[in-house]
Protein backbone atom coordinates (compact mmCIF):
# COMPACT_ATOMS: atom_id res chain seq x y z
CA UNK A 1 0.00 0.00 0.00
CA UNK A 2 1.22 3.40 -0.63
CA UNK A 3 1.46 5.37 2.33
CA UNK A 4 1.77 9.54 2.39
CA UNK A 5 -0.28 10.64 5.49
CA UNK A 6 0.68 13.94 7.17
CA UNK A 7 1.68 15.13 3.79
CA UNK A 8 -0.72 17.90 3.46
CA UNK A 9 -1.71 20.25 0.17
CA UNK A 10 -2.60 23.34 2.58
CA UNK A 11 -5.84 23.72 1.38
CA UNK A 12 -8.61 22.89 4.06
CA UNK A 13 -11.88 21.45 3.16
CA UNK A 14 -14.25 23.82 0.95
CA UNK A 15 -11.85 26.16 0.46
CA UNK A 16 -11.17 27.47 -3.43
CA UNK A 17 -8.17 27.95 -5.24
CA UNK A 18 -5.19 30.36 -2.91
CA UNK A 19 -1.54 30.62 -3.00
CA UNK A 20 -0.17 26.82 -2.16
CA UNK A 21 -3.06 24.81 -3.04
CA UNK A 22 -2.79 22.36 -5.56
CA UNK A 23 -6.78 22.52 -6.14
CA UNK A 24 -6.81 22.96 -10.23
CA UNK A 25 -11.01 21.91 -9.60
CA UNK A 26 -12.41 22.95 -6.05
CA UNK A 27 -15.30 20.24 -5.43
CA UNK A 28 -17.99 20.61 -7.61
CA UNK A 29 -21.37 18.58 -6.73
CA UNK A 30 -23.32 17.28 -9.04
CA UNK A 31 -24.83 14.25 -10.54
CA UNK A 32 -26.60 11.58 -8.49
CA UNK A 33 -29.27 14.32 -7.50
CA UNK A 34 -25.94 15.94 -6.05
CA UNK A 35 -24.86 13.16 -4.41
CA UNK A 36 -21.81 12.98 -6.17
CA UNK A 37 -18.94 15.48 -5.39
CA UNK A 38 -15.33 15.53 -7.59
CA UNK A 39 -12.30 17.87 -7.63
CA UNK A 40 -9.14 18.23 -9.32
CA UNK A 41 -5.40 18.33 -7.98
CA UNK A 42 -2.23 18.30 -8.74
CA UNK A 43 -0.50 15.74 -6.22
CA UNK A 44 2.24 16.80 -3.87
CA UNK A 45 5.79 15.47 -4.83
CA UNK A 46 5.64 12.56 -2.51
CA UNK A 47 1.83 11.45 -4.10
CA UNK A 48 3.15 12.13 -7.39
CA UNK A 49 6.00 10.01 -6.63
CA UNK A 50 4.21 7.05 -5.30
CA UNK A 51 1.46 7.21 -8.06
CA UNK A 52 4.47 6.99 -10.91
CA UNK A 53 5.49 3.74 -9.59
CA UNK A 54 2.03 2.30 -9.83
CA UNK A 55 2.01 3.24 -13.55
CA UNK A 56 5.70 2.06 -14.50
CA UNK A 57 4.53 1.88 -18.26
CA UNK A 58 3.64 5.30 -18.41
CA UNK A 59 7.13 6.92 -16.38
CA UNK A 60 8.14 9.18 -19.41
CA UNK A 61 4.30 10.70 -20.38
CA UNK A 62 3.23 11.05 -16.75
CA UNK A 63 4.66 14.20 -15.17
CA UNK A 64 4.56 16.36 -11.96
CA UNK A 65 3.30 18.88 -14.50
CA UNK A 66 0.86 17.33 -16.31
CA UNK A 67 -0.76 14.80 -13.84
CA UNK A 68 -3.91 15.59 -12.49
CA UNK A 69 -5.76 13.49 -9.38
CA UNK A 70 -9.27 13.41 -9.74
CA UNK A 71 -11.74 13.15 -6.28
CA UNK A 72 -14.29 11.82 -6.29
CA UNK A 73 -17.30 11.59 -3.33
CA UNK A 74 -20.63 9.27 -3.61
CA UNK A 75 -23.08 10.31 -0.46
CA UNK A 76 -24.10 7.00 0.94
CA UNK A 77 -27.61 6.16 2.58
CA UNK A 78 -26.35 4.24 5.63
CA UNK A 79 -23.11 4.84 7.60
CA UNK A 80 -20.12 2.62 5.49
CA UNK A 81 -18.89 2.81 9.36
CA UNK A 82 -21.49 -0.09 10.00
CA UNK A 83 -21.78 -3.45 8.93
CA UNK A 84 -24.75 -5.68 7.67
CA UNK A 85 -26.62 -6.47 3.74
CA UNK A 86 -27.59 -2.63 3.73
CA UNK A 87 -24.16 -1.64 3.69
CA UNK A 88 -22.54 -4.22 1.38
CA UNK A 89 -25.31 -3.47 -0.84
CA UNK A 90 -24.70 0.37 -1.22
CA UNK A 91 -20.86 -0.30 -1.19
CA UNK A 92 -21.93 -2.64 -4.19
CA UNK A 93 -24.34 -0.30 -5.48
CA UNK A 94 -21.35 2.80 -5.42
CA UNK A 95 -18.52 1.02 -6.77
CA UNK A 96 -20.80 -0.04 -9.76
CA UNK A 97 -21.75 3.69 -10.09
CA UNK A 98 -17.76 4.65 -9.96
CA UNK A 99 -16.42 1.74 -12.09
CA UNK A 100 -19.01 2.92 -15.01
CA UNK A 101 -18.00 6.60 -14.76
CA UNK A 102 -14.50 6.11 -14.46
CA UNK A 103 -14.48 4.21 -17.51
CA UNK A 104 -16.58 6.27 -19.16
CA UNK A 105 -14.10 9.46 -18.36
CA UNK A 106 -11.20 7.65 -18.77
CA UNK A 107 -12.95 6.14 -22.63
CA UNK A 108 -13.47 9.55 -23.36
CA UNK A 109 -10.12 10.93 -22.73
CA UNK A 110 -7.70 8.19 -23.79
CA UNK A 111 -10.16 8.98 -27.30
CA UNK A 112 -9.04 12.34 -27.37
CA UNK A 113 -5.33 11.09 -26.95
CA UNK A 114 -5.08 11.60 -23.27
CA UNK A 115 -4.16 8.58 -20.31
CA UNK A 116 -6.10 7.94 -17.94
CA UNK A 117 -6.77 5.53 -15.69
CA UNK A 118 -8.76 4.89 -12.65
CA UNK A 119 -8.63 2.71 -9.34
CA UNK A 120 -10.83 -0.14 -8.39
CA UNK A 121 -12.00 1.10 -5.22
CA UNK A 122 -12.44 -3.37 -3.58
CA UNK A 123 -9.00 -3.77 -4.66
CA UNK A 124 -6.94 -0.47 -4.54
CA UNK A 125 -5.70 -0.93 -7.87
CA UNK A 126 -5.22 0.47 -11.32
CA UNK A 127 -8.51 -0.56 -13.63
CA UNK A 128 -6.51 -0.13 -17.00
CA UNK A 129 -3.06 -0.94 -16.35
CA UNK A 130 -3.49 -3.54 -13.13
CA UNK A 131 -0.15 -3.59 -10.79
CA UNK A 132 -0.03 -4.95 -7.42
CA UNK A 133 0.23 -1.47 -5.55
CA UNK A 134 -3.07 -0.21 -3.43
CA UNK A 135 -4.16 3.11 -3.67
CA UNK A 136 -5.10 4.28 -0.46
CA UNK A 137 -8.19 6.49 -1.08
CA UNK A 138 -9.21 8.28 2.03
CA UNK A 139 -5.44 8.79 2.66
CA UNK A 140 -5.40 11.22 -0.44
CA UNK A 141 -9.48 12.89 0.64
CA UNK A 142 -7.29 13.12 4.14
CA UNK A 143 -4.11 15.13 1.98
CA UNK A 144 -6.00 16.57 -0.87
CA UNK A 145 -8.63 18.13 0.81
CA UNK A 146 -7.65 17.87 4.23
CA UNK A 147 -11.01 15.42 5.28
CA UNK A 148 -10.75 14.35 8.74
CA UNK A 149 -10.42 10.14 9.27
CA UNK A 150 -11.65 7.74 11.36
CA UNK A 151 -11.45 4.25 12.36
CA UNK A 152 -14.44 1.45 11.89
CA UNK A 153 -12.92 -1.96 13.03
CA UNK A 154 -9.53 -2.40 10.99
CA UNK A 155 -10.77 -0.10 8.46
CA UNK A 156 -9.72 3.40 8.17
CA UNK A 157 -12.41 5.81 6.89
CA UNK A 158 -12.99 8.86 5.56
CA UNK A 159 -15.37 11.82 7.55
CA UNK A 160 -16.71 14.37 4.75
CA UNK A 161 -17.32 17.68 6.23
CA UNK A 162 -21.06 17.84 5.62
CA UNK A 163 -22.07 13.95 4.99
CA UNK A 164 -20.01 12.30 8.11
CA UNK A 165 -19.26 8.50 7.40
CA UNK A 166 -21.59 7.96 4.61
CA UNK A 167 -19.27 8.70 1.89
CA UNK A 168 -17.78 6.28 -0.65
CA UNK A 169 -14.49 7.77 -2.06
CA UNK A 170 -13.05 6.85 -5.52
CA UNK A 171 -10.08 8.33 -7.58
CA UNK A 172 -8.77 8.80 -11.09
CA UNK A 173 -5.67 9.90 -12.46
CA UNK A 174 -5.63 11.42 -16.38
CA UNK A 175 -2.53 13.66 -17.98
CA UNK A 176 -5.49 15.41 -19.88
CA UNK A 177 -5.59 19.45 -19.31
CA UNK A 178 -7.89 20.13 -16.69
CA UNK A 179 -10.46 21.81 -18.96
CA UNK A 180 -10.96 18.85 -21.61
CA UNK A 181 -11.25 16.54 -18.15
CA UNK A 182 -13.58 18.67 -16.20
CA UNK A 183 -15.94 18.26 -19.58
CA UNK A 184 -15.74 14.83 -20.05
CA UNK A 185 -16.29 14.59 -15.99
CA UNK A 186 -19.41 16.90 -16.02
CA UNK A 187 -20.68 14.94 -19.08
CA UNK A 188 -20.43 11.57 -17.30
CA UNK A 189 -21.63 12.61 -14.01
CA UNK A 190 -23.82 9.70 -12.43
CA UNK A 191 -27.71 10.14 -12.86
Amino acid sequence: MIGWVGMGSGRGAGDGEREGSRTVIPVESGGAGGRFEWSVHRPPALMYREIQSMFPARKDGVTKDNLLVVTTCQRTGPDLAGEGQEVDEEKDRCLEVFMAFGQQVAEELAAAGHWADYVDPCTGHPVREPINLVFPEVEALEMLLQYKCGQAGNCKIVMHPQWGSNVYPCSLFTTAPADVLAQAVRKHLPQ
